[in-house]
């Protein structure tokens, strides 16, 4: 707020006559409450400006009324409970253990697949489900002497959900890919875990973080408290950054940092086992989820498949238990995001991305 804005809102709340006003519309009093403003003026602190009541007095011709500047404490980083049994334990604390023994290194870190997503269209009377799949490509240098990370997102695919989705979408024309959304399907970029909840993402430093995993808990939510707030719901939400940051799509992390990312995971209340499962892919993994509910998404399962062998994520995915207001156009068992891939590890070749 600038001296201008503030000796307006100064003004609105300090009701005089006109004939009060000198040449600079200014009354004394406005004059002091600008000075208290200016002199309780924050940096990089929210405040909140509170309005009092009006004073009585004797004049009735005009009442003041008073400005309170206060500061509003950030959210206290909640209490960080660990889990230290169970089968999501166990698996998760294998991954960490191949993460931390792992050696072999390349000049460049690939990965191949594609992120699916489900969009809701209305058009020309018709109204139909569609999924998009997006191929997702990621070349990361260990070095920066080799160049720069790059991430490049290729062709989408578009295919209906379900025959009703289908019919629909042919009495509409079976409209390709096009950047102008009234000729064709306007193909939204592939959202990350936490952004389709709606949450804010993590963009602090990920190799500077703690290699303690309760210690690297808070360091995330307090890096969250100074940039946005903490989450509604810290454990999904941290649930969904590890996965993304282990998905390899963030540049390449240091293996005591992703063992320590496979610790922290374990250690969540309210992480849970799938067992021995497929992934989307049909490969054989083991798999753990998290439950999460918000009134815009309803209850998400949000679920991540490992390679048993190495630590490696090859999916992760949130499956649709109960709707919420944004996707009501779901059903339970409904795939709302799913980011697979399909090739991961080091190479000393450049890769080529398209």
């Amino acid at each position: 707020m600038n001296d201008e804005e503030i000796h307006l809102l100064v003004a609105a709340v300090n009701p005089v006559r006109a004939s009060d006003l000198g040449d600079t519309g200014r009354t004394p009093q406005s004059d002091r409450l600008l000075q208290e403003i200016l002199r309780q003026r924050p940096g990089r602190r929210r405040r909140r400006l509170l309005t009092a009541g009006l004073l009585g007095g004797a004049l009735v011709a005009a009442a003041v009324s008073v400005l309170i500047v206060q500061s509003l404490p950030p959210a206290p980083v909640p209490v960080q409970h660990v889990v230290s049994q169970g089968q999501a334990h166990e698996i998760l604390l294998a991954a960490a253990a191949r993460a931390q023994s792992r050696t072999e290194t390349g000049r460049y870190w690939y990965s191949s697949g594609h992120v699916d997503q489900l969009l809701h269209r209305e058009h020309a009377g018709n109204e139909y489900t569609l999924r998009i799949s997006t191929q997702v490509t990621g070349e990361y240098p260990r070095v920066r002497s080799d160049g720069y990370s790059v991430e490049s997102y290729g062709a989408s695919t578009i295919e209906p959900v379900t025959a009703a989705d289908a019919a629909a979408y042919r009495r509409d024309g079976s409209p390709g890919q096009n950047e102008n959304p009234a000729e064709g399907i306007s193909i939204p970029d592939p959202p990350d875990g936490p952004e389709l909840a709606g949450d804010s993402v993590y963009e602090g430093t990920i190799d500077g973080l703690p290699a303690d995993p309760v210690a690297m808990r808070t360091a995330m939510l307090t890096w969250m408290r100074a940039h946005g707030g903490v989450p509604q719901h810290p454990e999904p939400w941290l649930f969904r950054e590890a996965t993304k940051m282990l998905e390899g799509r963030e540049g390449i992390i240091a293996q005591p940092i992703r063992a320590a990312l496979y610790r922290m995971l374990a250690g969540l209340p309210g992480v849970r086992s799938l067992g021995t499962v497929r992934d989307p892919l049909g490969r054989v993994s083991q798999g753990v989820a998290m439950t999460d509910t918000s009134h815009r998404l309803g209850t998400l399962d949000w679920q991540l498949f490992l390679d048993p062998t190495q630590d490696l994520m090859t999916a992760s995915r949130a499956v649709v238990l109960k709707p919420g207001t944004d996707n009501s156009f779901t059903t339970p068992g409904m795939v709302q995001y799913a980011s697979t891939t399909e090739h991961q590890g080091w190479t000393n070749t450049k890769p080529p991305i398209p």
